[in-house]
């Protein structure tokens, strides 16, 4: 059995966030054991065709299609290196 990556882990998470669910422990938990058929407890224990199908369920839970999580994904981290770079989006005070 082929382990998730890192990448489909965050994927997991982001979409728990967008449903306010990512901090519920309890509620992560269950899902994982849900998906895992009570194997497993944590995301890091998912093979990639069960994180494949949570991660399919929570973007249909959300309402988003897998083109906008990956845009969404690329505006995040243009925002975040546009942030390291100490770009600002407000006008200079006067």
């Amino acid at each position: 059995m082929i382990r998730v990556d890192k990448r489909g882990i965050k994927t997991i998470h982001a979409l728990l966030a967008k449903i306010n669910m990512a901090n519920d422990k309890d509620y992560k938990m269950s899902l994982v054991k849900q998906y895992t058929n009570d194997r497993e407890t944590s995301t890091t224990g998912l093979s990639i065709n069960e994180a494949g199908l949570l991660i399919h369920d929570l973007q249909k839970m959300v309402g988003m299609t897998p083109d906008q999580i990956k845009a969404d994904q690329k505006r995040k981290l243009i925002l975040h290196w546009a942030h390291e770079m100490m770009w600002e989006t407000s006008p200079p005070a006067l």
